[in-house]
């Protein structure tokens, strides 16, 4: 299948499938249009997932990234549902540490293969062509310690 036809398959409807396997829930997120994209957010499992006041999908990570042994970042991301009225848009969002990004833009069938590696095995390579970087789950009390950049 080609990216060009696998795009026809709905990203969100692939985000649904990867957090219906996912326990944990975000409850209570009222800061904002947006309140799980920013540091109110205090998960209490590496992986978590909510739908947020406008009814969109997302999962939220905590992670480190490391380039051989060196941390890039330690924080936390959330992949989301862009907009409430698309169902073909899937992206990544940060608190206000600068993260390494797992998904640059709109997710790819590449981008949710990998998303769906890391919480399924707790980590997940990029190609060397790619970066080569090693994103791993971390607990939320290593993700939320890390100083702001």
């Amino acid at each position: 299948m080609t990216e060009s036809s696998a795009f026809a398959v709905s990203r969100v409807g692939q985000l649904r499938m990867i957090a219906e396997k996912i326990e944990p829930v975000l409850l209570g997120m009222t800061p904002g249009a947006t309140g799980y994209l920013d540091d109110r957010v205090m998960p209490t499992d590496p992986v978590m997932k909510g739908v947020d006041v406008h009814g969109r999908i997302f999962v939220t990570l905590c992670l480190r990234v490391t380039l051989d042994t060196t941390v890039a970042f330690d924080g936390v991301i959330t992949v989301f549902q862009r907009y409430s009225d698309d169902d073909k848009i899937v992206v990544q969002a940060c608190n206000s540490r600068q993260a390494v990004r797992l998904i640059e833009g709109a997710a790819t069938e590449a981008d949710m293969s990998r998303l769906q590696e890391l919480i399924t095995a707790g980590k997940v390579s990029e190609p060397a062509d790619a970066g080569g970087r090693l994103f791993k789950l971390v607990s939320p009390a290593k993700a939320l310690q890390a100083p702001k950049a």
